[in-house]
């Protein structure tokens, strides 16, 4: 089994070299890792479809006034692979929104420019594991340091990270990820053909919002786009 797409890469192109009896499991991968290749007979995926631009139609419904939104974004494989599909989805808020992107920037350059953000600005985490000097971060790290600096609300597209200081959002379910791809594993493990086994990628869930977070930056939960959660509000009597 792999994880992420830039394993899946590496193991399609090395398959006969490696294991080319074995099946194969590609796991937590974008589905734009395929490439429109068909999988083999001895491999299958669970793959996700990453909708960025859906959070950033999130975001100015809650904050109708943005007008930059910063997109925190290592210079890693992922990152890289990414961006070129991301800023093609986000071409449909040109007229509304200048997007900045980090990946060009040192971790600390990144915490700097967050703390100094103009009005009517909020900041994306999209994927982070090395920034532009080579050093390493870990999501946690960096999410700390984007809501301890970051002078405008802070949003990201993965369940993980609610609870951390990001205000919500349409957000994949890592969890649910995380057993369909145990499923898919066990069900190969008893027997079941690979081949026989196509499940259909994982979207994006229903908008769940921290409510801490919404009074922290004073939106009303009236915005919240209709189906919202809301999650850690003090229970009543």
């Amino acid at each position: 089994m792999t994880v992420g797409g830039p394993a899946a890469l590496f193991a399609r192109k090395y398959r006969r070299e490696l294991f080319p009896a074995t099946p194969l499991l590609f796991a937590a991968m974008d589905q734009q890792y395929l490439g429109g290749a068909q999988l083999g007979e001895n491999e299958t995926a669970v793959a996700v479809v990453n909708d960025l631009p859906r959070l950033i139609d999130d975001i100015l419904r809650v904050l109708p006034e943005t007008r930059q939104v910063f997109i925190v974004s290592g210079s890693g494989a992922i990152a890289r692979f990414r961006r070129p599909e991301v800023e093609t989805g986000f071409a449909r808020f040109r007229d509304r929104v200048t997007f900045v992107w980090s990946d060009g920037m040192s971790l600390s350059e990144i915490l700097d420019r967050v703390a100094n953000l103009p009005a009517h600005s909020a900041i994306v985490y999209q994927t982070f594991s090395t920034d532009a000097q080579g050093a390493s971060y870990t999501a946690e790290q960096v999410i700390a340091g984007l809501r301890a600096r970051g002078n405008a609300p802070l949003f990201a597209a993965q369940s993980p990270y609610l609870g951390r200081g990001i205000v919500g959002g349409s957000m994949m379910n890592i969890d649910d990820l995380a057993r369909r791809t145990a499923d898919v594993a066990s069900r190969i493990l008893n027997g079941e053909p690979p081949g026989e086994l196509r499940v259909p990628p994982q979207l994006s869930g229903p908008p769940i919002f921290d409510w801490r977070e919404l009074q922290r930056w004073g939106i009303p939960e009236s915005r919240l786009p209709l189906g919202s959660v809301v999650q850690f509000r003090p229970p009543s009597l």
